[in-house]
């Protein structure tokens, strides 16, 4: 076998559904070609049919370059066009049947199936140490906001679709609010990171919530102390509206992080496949504002479509 290596993992996470992930990990997986990047990948949740599960629409495949590892079923390695060596069974099964890793003998299009869980992906990385694999792709499939997770993934490109809403001031409120989290300021206090780390919960300024963030349990410490800074482990343990956060800090509260999500770029789709599109242009325009307005105006901002960009 081979010596472990440290494996860089990039996870790829659309904001809604049909927002053209599909499309730009294909994009994302021809730029790692052409600067000989070796590639493993899976997908988090149900993906990897023909058609969406939801919409029913035809979905975009995946296509892989010679010598890439993947993470799927047997059903998965049939459908696509490449070919497989098997290299080792994957204990973890799905209702889809256990996964393989399996490294393509040619390039052709593959069917990411069978790694539903977070500990099924993190077990994929483990094994795939002792492979020559420089990165590992996560495809999270919609509304699987763990794959971004920063005890999972090094590093985020995340995924804006027309398809989010049709209503153009709607679709950049939701925008705004899912983006949030990815952003929140990281704990600084050394002495606070140490109290946690030794089981302590909370101070007088502060309350570490351990699980995830709901409204209802923003509701509880609202009505009890204001003005008060509330740490989680990383952003996506936050489930909080707009509305919600903007009366939070109206109170003088906050909320900060112990490991913060690096966001590597964010794709633009200005096409829905519900027939209807936006001005590329403005979409990348308003992104960058929120961007700026959250102090990280220095994000990388791609247009899924503009295949230009697949030469440079």
């Amino acid at each position: 076998m081979n010596k472990k290596v440290q494996i860089r993992t990039t996870s790829i996470i659309g904001l809604s559904k049909n927002a053209g992930k599909t499309t730009f990990l294909n994009f994302l997986i021809q730029k790692k070609q052409q600067n000989k990047v070796r590639l493993a990948t899976a997908s988090i949740g149900v993906d990897g049919e023909k058609a969406d599960l939801l919409s029913g629409k035809e979905k975009p495949s995946i296509w892989i370059p010679e010598g890439t590892i993947v993470a799927t079923t047997a059903a998965g390695l049939k459908e696509g066009t490449a070919s497989f060596r098997i290299l080792e069974i994957v204990e973890d099964s799905s209702m889809l049947g256990p996964t393989f890793l399996a490294q393509a003998l040619s390039g052709g299009t593959v069917k990411l199936m069978g790694t539903p869980t977070v500990d099924s992906v993190r077990k994929i990385i483990k094994m795939l140490e002792v492979y020559s694999v420089d990165e590992f792709l996560i495809d999270g499939a919609f509304d699987r906001m763990a794959g971004a997770a920063p005890l999972l993934a090094d590093q985020v490109y995340l995924v804006i679709g027309a398809s989010l809403h049709q209503d153009k001031r709607i679709l950049w409120q939701l925008v705004e609010e899912k983006l949030k989290p990815f952003f929140y300021p990281q704990v600084s206090n050394d002495e606070i990171r140490l109290a946690i780390e030794n089981g302590k919960i909370e101070a007088s300024n502060w309350i570490f919530v351990k699980g995830i963030l709901t409204e209802k349990t923003l509701n509880k410490i609202m009505k009890q102390q204001k003005g008060l800074t509330i740490i989680l482990d990383h952003g996506l343990k936050s489930f909080l509206s707009r509305e919600m956060l903007m009366k939070w800090n109206r109170m003088g509260g906050d909320i900060q992080v112990l490991y913060p999500i690096e966001i590597a770029g964010i794709a633009i789709n200005p096409y829905s496949p519900e027939g209807y599109r936006f001005s590329a242009n403005e979409m990348k325009e308003k992104t960058q504002a929120i961007l700026h307005k959250y102090n990280h105006g220095d994000i990388e901002i791609i247009n899924v479509f503009d295949y230009k960009n697949l030469g440079e």
